[in-house]
């Protein structure tokens, strides 16, 4: 099930917890989240995932980021999600 911008709304706070919220970044069916501008680059090509993976730390520039093929980045949101009873 999808939920329509009016359901998030009314679940805000309780089943959908979205830090901070912003009504304008609400839209009919979804809800905008925002890039954090720190990402992460994983200095290998192919991950093991029995052994820890060396990544650096990149901080995007203010013009913008042109993503390198076969580069691994992990971003993450400026907010913070939970979701009680939905996945």
């Amino acid at each position: 099930m999808i939920l329509s911008g009016k359901e998030i709304l009314a679940r805000k706070d309780s089943d959908i917890v979205i830090e901070p919220f912003h009504e304008k970044q609400l839209n009919p069916n979804s809800y905008n989240l925002t890039l954090h501008n720190e990402i992460l680059v994983y200095d290998k090509e192919i991950l093991d995932m029995k052994a820890p993976n060396s990544a650096s730390r990149m901080v995007i520039p203010e013009e913008g980021l042109v993503l390198e093929r076969g580069k691994l980045y992990l971003g993450r949101t400026v907010e913070y999600t939970e979701t009680n009873n939905l996945v």
